[in-house]
Formats: structure tokens, sequence, C-alpha cells
């Protein structure tokens, strides 16, 4: 059994392959298409589980996203799916892990003066695999992120009537 995580930018695909063990492949299901859920459908096997890590700053396409759930619980329909909302974007969960504010985040990473930046320095130290490092100097709690419950567009009993199983409660045995 493999876990499979959804993830919907560079940063989250960074701090995952660092942090957590499971493939993790890019997708934002809030604009994305039938193929690309047919394609991660192809890359999912039987008794494989699937993370879905969305944000929810942005929340205009809420009937597509949920059609995305669905399909994608049509298509693999035996494997859990699990649901990891971020409480508004990846960055706010990382300041709320790291207990500071963005402005903080960006000049821990080498005083980025946008989210943009800020990016482009995390992705950075990824690749000088200096990410754990840099973050562990901010003293994260990686049991503050993804705790957030379903914002209310996502009510639990509409999301249950797709089968998805709810928030992920096995995120600390996937710790690297």
């Amino acid at each position: 059994m493999a876990t499979i995580i959804l993830v919907e930018g560079e940063t989250e695909q960074a701090f995952w392959k660092v942090f957590y063990q499971g493939q993790t492949k890019k997708i934002n299901l809030w604009d994305c298409k039938e193929k690309d859920i047919n394609n991660i459908a192809l890359s999912v096997k039987n008794n494989d589980e699937l993370i879905i890590i969305f944000d929810t700053d942005v929340t205009d396409n809420y009937a597509r996203f949920l059609s995305n759930l669905k399909s994608i619980r049509q298509k693999i329909s035996g494997n859990r799916v699990f649901l990891l909302q971020q409480n508004k974007n990846f960055e706010d969960e990382l300041c709320k892990a790291c207990n500071c504010k963005q402005d903080k985040l960006n000049q821990h990473f080498n005083h980025a003066r946008s989210v943009g930046k800020f990016k482009s320095e995390f992705i950075e130290h990824f690749k000088n695999k200096k990410l754990r490092e840099k973050l562990e100097e901010l003293s994260i709690d990686l049991g503050k992120m993804w705790v957030a419950e379903l914002i209310e567009c996502l009510n639990l009993e509409e999301v249950k009537k797709i089968k998805i199983d709810g928030q992920h409660k096995k995120i600390k045995a996937l710790k690297r």
C-alpha cells in the first residue's frame, strides 16, 4: 500500500518530500480538468491511500471542487481518500506551525519581500537540502498543521456523501 499526496503547488510538494513519506503530485482541484483527474486515477493502485491537500483562500469554484472530489471517488472507489484543508494557504499553515507571522517567515527565508520570493527561496532551500533545517530553526510543530475544520462550503455531511474519509489522522505515521 502506498500513499499518494495531492498538493496544489511546488512549495507544498517540497515540504511533503522533506517531512513525510509518500509520492506527491501537483493538482489544484478547484480548477483542474477531468483529464487531470483521469491521470491521477491511473496512477493510483488498489489499496493506495490518497491524501488531498487544498487551499481555502479562493473558493469560487466550489462546484468544480466538489465535482472533482466525486470524480476521484468514482474512479478509485476501493481506496481511502483523505482531505487536509489548509487554513487559507500553505504559507498560513507554516506560520501557524512555526508560531510566527508571515513577515518573520519571509525574513527567515533570506529576507523575502513577497510571497512569490518566499516560495522561490523555499524551493531553493529544498533543492539545497536545507529546508528541514531552516524550518526546524523556527521550531516548526508539525502537529499544528492541517487541523482546521472543513470550511462551510464543504459541509461535512455533503463530503460524506462522496465517501471521503474525512481529515487524515495518520499524518504522524507518514513522518520521515
